[in-house]
């Protein structure tokens, strides 16, 4: 018999029983089998560069870009005095947690004092707390309350010194409506047409929020579990560019909480 490849192939059958002796020694589920060897078989290891999407955990994805949450400008839940300064008309103050104007004064307001924005979203929860005066018919814009944004000018010197716009609820009407004051002596405001609200309880919270983005004052207020908004645009050559925010309650006695002003992109 012709001998002439035995070894080649002998060889390859002696490495052949050595490395089933290796899987025999180093398998993990046999007694005694190495305990690193089992580890990595059960955290099966894989290169830096691979990713396992099927094992990812909330904790291993990145966070949000920075740019998607909304930037606090300004907050006050009114738990202590300062944070806000009023014009000098009627009567506000802190006390059991609210910012309250308490006098039946034509126009009262105050505002955040030293800044500047431009394109901001304000929100605050409003509650009127008295009504002051009922002639509709010869004061048709009465007790009101809400917010002022771009507030560019509120001394007490009379209207002409009042340039912001303003978004409120009238507590009488039961309306929303926003609009603009520009320094008009008689206290003329130019206006959006009211948007018909629920009827308006006193004594009760409502969320408000303004939102001033380029030209477009946007407002709305939340009645009964649903919203209602109205918006104005100030297609004027003497549009307020930038401005802070504040309150207003005008010949109504109201209570505000949580005022909050978050920057537009």
């Amino acid at each position: 018999m012709d001998r002439s490849g035995f070894a080649p192939h002998a060889a390859l059958a002696v490495a052949a029983l050595a490395g089933c002796h290796w899987l025999i020694e180093h398998d993990p589920s046999r007694p005694g089998a190495p305990a690193d060897f089992a580890r990595a078989r059960r955290e099966q290891r894989v290169a830096p560069d691979v990713t396992l999407l099927d094992s990812a955990r909330p904790s291993d994805l990145p966070p949000p870009p920075s740019d998607a949450l909304p930037t606090l400008l300004f907050s006050d839940d009114f738990t202590a005095p300062g944070g806000l300064v009023d014009d000098g008309v009627g009567s506000w103050s802190v006390a059991n947690g609210v910012y309250r104007q308490t006098t039946c004064d034509a126009i009262p307001e105050s505002a955040v004092p030293g800044k500047a924005w431009t394109n901001v979203t304000a929100s605050v929860k409003v509650r009127a707390d008295a009504i002051c005066w009922d002639l509709p018919l010869i004061f048709p814009k009465m007790n009101e309350a809400g917010l002022l944004v771009r507030v560019a000018s509120y001394q007490p010197a009379g209207c002409t010194n009042n340039r912001y716009y303003y978004c409120v609820l009238d507590f009488f009407s039961h309306e929303l409506y926003v609009g603009e004051r520009k320094g008009d002596p008689l206290c003329n405001a130019a206006e959006s047409n009211p948007v018909q609200l629920p009827p308006l309880k006193l004594g009760a919270f409502y969320p408000l929020e303004v939102s001033a983005k380029g030209k477009l004052i946007t407002c709305r207020a939340q009645v009964d579990g649903a919203w209602h908004s109205s918006s104005w645009t100030d297609s004027s050559a003497n549009a307020i560019p930038s401005g802070t925010v504040g309150l207003v309650a005008d010949e109504l006695k109201a209570s505000f909480d949580e005022l909050r002003v978050t920057a537009l992109p």
